[in-house]
């Protein structure tokens, strides 16, 4: 009988890597809770298709928009 096995999905902000607060929750629901600490989430969008797979975990890298500058 096959097994079928499920990734950890990680967040990856930066250097830092975020575990995924609701691992059973679909993605919109983790980025929501995430977005409570880090505001970063609130201001891009994370789709499903975005998640690479390495080594055992799923991750998605959250793309920071540039800084604006006066001048």
């Amino acid at each position: 009988m096959a097994q079928l096995n499920t990734l950890k999905r990680v967040f990856v902000v930066n250097s830092t890597r975020l575990d995924d607060p609701a691992p059973g929750a679909p993605l919109a629901t983790a980025t929501r809770l995430l977005s409570q600490n880090y505001p970063q989430f609130r201001w891009t969008n994370v789709f499903e298709e975005d998640g690479v797979v390495v080594g055992e975990t799923l991750e998605y890298r959250l793309k920071l928009p540039p800084p604006k500058v006066n001048g």
